[in-house]
């Protein structure tokens, strides 16, 4: 039994697709043997023992809805054999798909074979924001896995589930 459902770069804005500069040298989809707190998880990997440019399974969502607010994107995530580098990232667009905020930990990556660890990010929606970006990526050779995805709004140190937003997070 084929423990990998693949997942392909898809059209819609919702649900996890596969993207980057050099989607064609990874795959992306849910791996059924790799599992943490009991789900399935996410992964993205390289094709080849050589890739270049990066590839990344992510999501779309209109934020308009959180205009002036914090928000913070978290996710449990897992490597093995990552050679360059890889991250959660969170990239905020206007009307014009104009870049208004951008973060994919590069000054913080996770690199090499490491065990299952919670990222965050956490960021303010600037009030010209219209599309939500976020996922994890992968830069060269090696495989990411991603699990326990959460999107929440901030409030001093109260934090609540984004609900509204249009996204799937499970895999």
């Amino acid at each position: 039994m084929d423990p990998y459902d693949l997942l392909y770069p898809q059209t819609s804005q919702k649900g996890w697709f596969l993207s980057g500069d050099n989607p064609d040298g990874y795959l992306v989809g849910k791996d059924k043997s790799v599992k943490h707190s009991g789900k399935v998880s996410g992964f993205i990997r390289s094709k080849r023992e050589k890739v270049s440019g990066f590839g990344t399974i992510m999501q779309q969502t209109d934020v308009t809805g959180y205009l002036g607010r914090k928000l913070e994107y978290s996710a449990t995530v897992k490597t093995d054999k990552v050679r360059g580098w890889a991250g959660l990232w969170v990239r905020l667009d206007d009307i014009n798909t104009k870049m208004l905020w951008f973060d994919n930990m590069q000054d913080r990556p996770i690199t090499g074979t490491t065990d299952w660890k919670k990222f965050h990010i956490a960021f303010d929606v600037p009030e010209k924001s219209q599309m939500l970006n976020f996922g994890v990526l992968i830069v060269g050779p090696g495989s990411v896995w991603i699990n326990d995805v959460s999107l929440v709004k901030l409030a001093g140190k109260k934090k609540t589930a984004a609900n509204d937003l249009d996204v799937s997070l499970d895999f």
